[in-house]
């Protein structure tokens, strides 16, 4: 009959199956118990489940069990049965067993192991494939351990809630977490609040305050956590005055600015409008800043800036992007009437205990940024053909804009009007330094002769073997001084910064003392020719230095501008707009000066080793005349002595220039015709010497004193074999001589060895027309032409 006892005993379903298999061989007539050795095919059966729950590291209540059967459902006695554990800290006893008589096996022991969770037995015996896992949940010890899970020491503001409230986790002696565990709170030091005095753990046994606000004074407050039976922690915070936030400038940098903000903008230029945010102490709040700008009063749009780090910097440090709130503004925007506005935190998402010096400006209203409204800078290049070298400098249309890269990033223009002009020749020696000095005043006698007004005369060299200078540029003694006259070499990238250079010279800067640059500014701000302020470069958005970058006057690299340079070429602009009258027109100096009429174009040099000067040239042209008085006299006389005219006037350093004292002009003196008739001699007198040219009379018939054709003998011109344009002429008679395209009014060319060369492309077109001078005044000669 069915064992009832043994169906009872058992549980689950594994229990009721042995049972039922067991009932059927009774029934069957397969009575009694089988050997361990009897049966070739056994299973394996849960008997007994046992507890499914304990306390980890402690043994369960009740062990699980196993029961052995043969293939017929009779128990198999002396079978051998095997128990493993599966988790740290886990056992069970004894580990092997042999089966009873009624084919059961069950441990003494099952001890769980000391991480809170399910716990796996499993037994095993051979021959049987199966094998028979049980179950139990491993439940936390009683608390034993209270340890920190929020930050033990913080700052925060005095009198309110800090950042991060204490949190204590409650654990049981192997460190599993306790759930429902009470933890007591109380502030133990300054004088501040909690929001309850207790906290029961969660899950994870975290117990957490909701809030703790620290008290009204400055210094040491603390809070302790305790578990009843198991211990206390301390909590501390220091309770600093409360965090302020100002806006201490909104400054617009367009190439650079100085540590105060006050550089003028340029109008038609991008640049970038950084919001300069300062906090009262350390910190990790991370506000927005909203920024509206205006022009005229009118508001043309609004901006909310994210913040660029993880905090408010206490000093900003303007050489990072990060230490700021910024936005690039484009050149359409940077127009005069330009006003700001600037809130750090508008939406009040941060506790501060004033909004006073949050917004910029203070109170209300906006705040002006000043705009420089500047003509364009109108640079006029000028291909030098080296004929002595057989080279020309290499600038075409397609290059010229790589020649003002510099000039757009470091110098302060809105616009820049180029024009390329067609080439110059000159028989002068480029790898001899006087030389090119007197190429420099040649360039500066044709910006005379040619009515120049305020554009930027620019030579470039070719870069021959052994070039004397990269290149050289006057120093105009004041604004408005008519010697905007450069030369840079054709040797790119390089030429661009030389470019720059030199134009900086023009605009009335010297050198910066970085190099071997001779004599420097005295006024130089920063040691070894440093650029002193951050700069921002508008052709990548990428801020410059001022760590390792010198200022491009000086001769160090790599190159920026300093504030110093950059604000002294801002107010020379300026000053030459407000000399000149320009109100934006296309070329405001000629429009100022009076129409073109016959004068006398006078030229030469000064430094203290001698005078020179050349012959005197009449031409049409507007008068280029010096305002300021100098230690140097131009004096024109007729022959009974009366004094035709005269001049005053310093002269135009060349920072260049192997004579410190070197001084260069060249001056346009109109004179009425009955006075060039009367001119006899042109007198330069200085501290330094005196020089004169007398006019060489030969009698013409009919008009006495005039001179002669005779001097223009032996002007020739000769097309060669490669498409240059030969010019030659009798240096005995006229060891100068101007050459001009008759078509265009130009001065090509200015020779001194008795030829010329034009090269095949620059002879297209060319009319050329030599003017030779007798001293005093000039006659227009066009070279006869030979086969």
């Amino acid at each position: 009959m069915t064992d009832v006892t043994d169906m009872r005993r058992g549980t689950g379903m594994a229990a009721r199956v042995a049972a039922l298999l067991l009932a059927l061989a009774v029934v069957a007539g397969c009575g009694g118990g089988s050997s361990g050795s009897g049966s070739a095919s056994r299973q394996l059966l849960a008997d007994v489940t046992g507890s499914t729950s304990g306390v980890v590291g402690q043994a369960v209540a009740e062990p699980p069990g196993v029961r052995v059967l043969d293939s017929s459902g009779a128990p198999v006695s002396g079978a051998t049965v095997t128990f493993r554990v599966e988790q740290v800290g886990a056992s069970v006893s004894p580990t092997t067993m042999t089966t009873n008589a009624d084919g059961r096996a069950r441990p003494s022991s099952w001890v769980l192991g000391t991480v809170a969770g399910p716990n796996t037995l499993v037994a095993s015996t051979s021959g049987v494939s199966r094998q028979v896992s049980f179950t139990a949940t491993a439940n936390a010890g009683p608390a034993s351990a209270i340890r920190h899970a929020s930050r033990v020491e913080q700052t925060g503001d005095a009198g309110l809630p800090v950042d991060f409230p204490p949190a204590v986790r409650v654990a049981d002696s192997y460190d599993n977490p306790v759930a429902g565990a009470t933890v007591n709170f109380s502030v133990q030091q300054g004088g501040g609040a909690i929001s309850d005095g207790s906290a029961v753990s969660d899950a994870n046994g975290i117990a957490r305050l909701a809030s703790w606000t620290l008290g009204s004074e400055l210094g040491l407050n603390q809070v302790q956590a305790t578990v009843a039976g198991v211990g206390s922690l301390n909590f501390s915070a220091e309770a600093l005055a409360p965090l302020e936030l100002s806006i201490d400038a909104v400054q617009l940098n367009q190439a650079t600015q100085s540590s105060t903000g006050d550089i003028a903008a340029v109008a038609g230029r991008p640049g970038l409008l950084r919001v300069v945010v300062r906090a009262s102490r350390s910190n990790n709040v991370t506000p927005d800043v909203r920024v509206r700008l205006f022009r005229d009063g009118v508001q043309l749009w609004e901006q909310t800036l994210s913040p660029p780090t993880t905090s408010v910097p206490l000093n900003p440090d303007l050489a990072f992007l990060s230490q700021t709130w910024n936005i690039a503004l484009t050149a359409a925007e940077v127009q005069p009437g330009l006003a700001v506005e600037a809130v750090v935190d508008p939406q009040e998402q941060i506790n501060l205990p004033s909004r006073e010096s949050t917004r910029f400006p203070r109170g209300d209203g906006q705040a002006p940024i000043t705009v420089r409204d500047l003509p364009p800078l109108r640079v006029l290049f000028i291909p030098i053909q080296a004929t002595r070298h057989g080279a020309t400098g290499n600038i075409n249309d397609s290059t010229v804009h790589d020649f003002l890269a510099s000039t757009r990033r470091w110098l302060p223009v809105g616009s820049i009007e180029s024009e390329l002009r067609q080439p110059f020749a000159t028989d002068l020696d480029l790898t001899n330094p006087d030389q090119v000095e007197d190429l420099l005043r040649d360039l500066l006698a044709v910006s005379a002769a040619e009515s120049a007004g305020d554009r930027y005369y620019h030579g470039i060299m070719p870069a021959v073997p052994n070039i004397a200078v990269a290149g050289m540029g006057f120093v105009p003694p004041y604004a408005g001084y008519p010697s905007r006259v450069a030369l840079s070499y054709d040797d790119m990238p390089r030429a661009a910064e030389t470019v720059a250079h030199e134009l900086g010279h023009n605009l009335g800067r010297e050198h910066s003392p970085c190099g071997d640059v001779g004599e420097s500014d005295p006024s130089f701000p920063y040691s070894n020719g440093g650029i002193g302020q951050t700069g921002y470069d508008i052709t990548d958005g990428v801020l410059r230095g001022p760590a390792n970058l010198s200022d491009y006057m000086g001769y160090c690299r790599p190159r920026w501008t300093s504030d110093y340079t950059y604000r002294n070429i801002l107010e020379w602009r300026r000053d030459e707009m407000l000399a000149t009258g320009d109100g934006g027109n296309a070329d405001p100096m000629a429009a100022a000066l009076p129409a073109e009429g016959s004068g006398l174009l006078l030229w030469g040099r000064i430094n203290d080793q001698g005078v020179e000067l050349n012959p005197a040239f009449q031409l049409e042209a507007r008068a280029v005349l010096p305002d300021m008085d100098g230690p140097n006299i131009l004096r024109g006389l007729a022959a009974d002595g009366r004094v035709l005219f005269e001049l005053s006037f310093a002269g135009a350093p060349v920072p260049h220039a192997r004579n410190p004292t070197e001084r260069q002009f060249a001056w346009f003196v109109p004179l009425a015709a009955a006075q060039l008739a009367a001119l006899e001699r042109v007198e330069l007198s200085s501290p330094h010497g005196f020089a004169q040219q007398v006019a060489r009379r030969e009698a013409q018939p009919g008009v006495p004193g005039v001179m002669a054709d005779s001097l223009d003998a032996a002007a020739v011109q000769e097309r060669l074999p490669t498409g240059e344009l030969r010019l030659r002429w009798d240096t005995t008679r006229n060891p100068v001589a101007v050459l001009r395209d008759r078509r265009s009014g130009h001065v090509v060319g200015i020779g001194r060895s008795g030829e010329l060369r034009i090269s095949a492309d620059a002879a297209v077109g060319l009319e050329p027309e030599f003017l030779f001078s007798d001293g005093v005044r000039s006659r227009h000669t066009v070279p006869v032409q030979i086969q």
